[in-house]
């Protein structure tokens, strides 16, 4: 097999977390990683850490570069730093990675033979393995230690599931939606559309990091077909270390959450405007479509089917956001009602009971108590 190592930059964003970074480090070293590593440090300024990384003779069998930025204080010096580290890059295929994560690369190789091969495709990844490790004291999500639980992400036997082949580029969207194939975020990809994705971030402001990873992931579908090829490993992910693992912000739930809606709009215009600019459509009518999808995808998680209690506790769950800093510990009953206004389940009350909180409620915006 011919090797690919000069058509591959893996890109490592930093953000703290030095221990993971001295791990991933040691892992391509014993390896002989062979592609080239940017690490793109926006964490906080650490001297010991910065003289580590410098000194490549730790790690001999590493070809990496160490670029320090200034401290990611907001998600636009992310963005800006991520963009600039894109434009510095001189190999056609980019990889993003995790420092607690384990990139594999034969299988990394076999990916850029695929896009080699077809130039229809923008990106391609294999399967993705998650592990948890412990370690002698049963400590879980630890930084050394003996693998607990194996898990595979993504793995379908038929690649077609995974892929988004389509023609056209609203199905190969929709595909992706409504399978939910985020596992396109760590696939090897062409560099243009990942640039494109970050001026698109940037240009309107997406201050929420899942809107973030999903333009990654849906906006490269617009430059061409994406490639998951089940034969192989590309990718070993260590569960419950993720920076999403800790916050525990689940799409499904965020999908009921009103203060989401702002970025939504935002997030759908950037993805619209590209899918529009490609196909000729009108911005209006494929923002349109882009929420049918998110319609459907809603619809297909079966939420009128659970058990009220549940609708309840997802309705609720985090929904002070929606809510003026002054009124933020309102009793559940307004908070339920507001959720329940917007997103369109008043049958979660009886008849009498929403028309009797209806009223107060709008007394409450009139004396602009409460902003909606």
């Amino acid at each position: 097999m011919q090797f690919y190592e000069d058509k591959l930059t893996i890109i490592l964003t930093l953000k703290d977390r030095e221990e993971f970074t001295f791990r991933y480090l040691k892992y391509l070293d014993a390896i002989k990683f062979p592609f080239q590593v940017l690490i793109v440090d926006g964490g906080k300024f650490n001297p010991d850490f910065e003289a580590a990384m410098l000194k490549k003779e730790n790690f001999p069998n590493v070809r990496y570069e160490y670029i320090r930025f200034p401290e990611d204080k907001t998600l636009m010096d992310f963005y800006n730093k991520v963009l600039k580290t894109l434009e510095m890059v001189q190999t056609p295929y980019i990889m993003f990675n995790d420092n607690d994560d384990f990139p594999l690369p034969m299988g990394i190789n076999c990916c850029i033979e695929f896009l080699e091969r077809d130039h229809e495709y923008v990106s391609a990844g294999g399967k993705l393995g998650g592990v948890v490790l412990v370690n002698k004291f049963g400590n879980k999500n630890v930084i050394y230690g003996k693998v607990y639980n194996w898990h595979e992400y993504y793995c379908h036997a038929d690649s077609a599931v995974n892929s988004s082949e389509q023609r056209d580029i609203l199905d190969r969207v929709r595909n992706q939606i409504l399978f939910r194939n985020d596992s396109f975020y760590y696939n090897v990809c062409r560099r243009e559309p990942l640039i494109d994705v970050y001026r698109s971030a940037i240009k309107y402001n997406l201050n929420d990091l899942l809107f973030w990873e999903y333009l990654i992931i849906q906006m490269p579908l617009v430059y061409g077909k994406v490639k998951m090829l089940p034969y192989f490993y590309t990718y070993i992910r260590q569960r419950g270390t993720s920076c999403g693992a800790k916050s525990g912000k689940i799409f499904w739930d965020s999908l009921y959450l009103y203060k989401w809606m702002d970025t939504f709009d935002r997030y759908v215009e950037a993805l619209a405007l590209s899918i529009s600019s490609a196909n000729g459509k009108s911005l209006e009518e494929v923002e349109w479509d882009i929420k049918e999808m998110y319609s459907a995808y809603r619809k297909s998680m079966d939420f009128e089917s659970l058990p009220m209690k549940i609708k309840l506790k997802i309705l609720i769950r985090q929904c002070w956001y929606a809510f003026d800093d002054k009124i933020r510990f309102m009793p559940c009953f307004l908070k339920k009602w507001y959720l329940c206004q917007k997103l369109g389940y008043p049958n979660l009350f009886g008849k009498k009971e929403f028309s009797r909180v209806t009223k107060q409620i709008e007394r409450l915006i009139s004396n602009k108590i409460l902003r909606l």
